[in-house]
């Protein structure tokens, strides 16, 4: 039986070029250091995690902890804070130190209204170490808000996915699956049925436009993959995309859709 437990992230052991493989080490709530593996490209320096992990005996490294579920915690007390804040690029423990203490259990709501302002008001932190700190935490904090979403969703594999979405659709990826989380489906390997449990999650409209415009591409997709082409009638079409989206075909309105 897998063993469930919290963790602080300090060390990046080993992070795979091709894949979201990663071996990350941390301690958790009880002190004891502990090695993780799996699909934690997401995952970094400072970030609190709760974990679903098995644990193994490798022949050269010793133990490590197989990781089959991983979920974003916000951090919650002053040392775990810290650790977050000194994994920002500029921050190290001294300047992660003094935001505590200047602002204390708010500041990173004080970071995200203005975190250039915030950064440059440190004694010695200059233009250029305040833009790249400002960078620095645009891009974690994104990628928290990312997973936080596809995980609420029950999108399988969320931290590896949160990484690649960040990375192909920038610093609006939120703006942009939110409004379109058919987006989704640009991601290489990442299928309709996801994309539609995140539509779900958000609240769209079963028979919106974005949904079957989204399922008759899918639709088109597959039958490329198993037949060769991407021509169906109309007839199949609106049959397949019933089924596929669970709606009556007179609620599909396919001509309009893909007008």
């Amino acid at each position: 039986m897998p063993d469930r437990f919290q963790i602080t992230i300090e060390r990046s052991l080993f992070r795979a070029s091709d894949s979201p493989f990663a071996v990350l080490q941390g301690t958790c709530q009880d002190g004891h250091l502990k090695t993780l593996c799996g699909d934690l490209s997401s995952f970094g320096h400072g970030d609190r995690i709760e974990v679903t992990a098995n644990a193994s005996e490798h022949p050269r490294f010793g133990q490590r902890w197989k990781v089959e579920e991983a979920t974003i915690l916000e951090p919650d007390d002053r040392p775990s804070r810290k650790a977050f804040l000194e994994s920002i690029d500029g921050i190290g423990p001294g300047r992660a130190d003094q935001l505590l203490d200047l602002f204390g259990e708010d500041v990173f709501a004080r970071i995200d209204e203005a975190p250039e302002r915030v950064f440059s008001e440190l004694p010695g932190v200059g233009k250029k170490t305040s833009g790249k700190a400002a960078k620095s935490w645009r891009e974690r904090r994104q990628i928290r808000e990312v997973l936080g979403l596809l995980q609420a969703a029950g999108i399988e594999s969320s931290q590896a996915l949160a990484g690649r979405a960040s990375r192909t659709f920038g610093d609006r990826t939120m703006e942009i699956l939110e409004d379109n989380p058919f987006a989704l489906i640009e991601l290489h390997g990442i299928g309709f049925r996801d994309a539609d449990r995140l539509a779900s999650h958000l609240g769209l409209f079963p028979g919106s436009p974005q949904r079957v415009k989204a399922g008759c591409l899918h639709i088109l997709r597959e039958a490329k993959a198993a037949e060769g082409h991407m021509f169906l009638t109309a007839d199949q079409l609106d049959t397949r995309a019933a089924d596929l989206l669970d709606l009556p075909r007179e609620q599909l309105h396919l001509e309009a859709v893909l007008s």
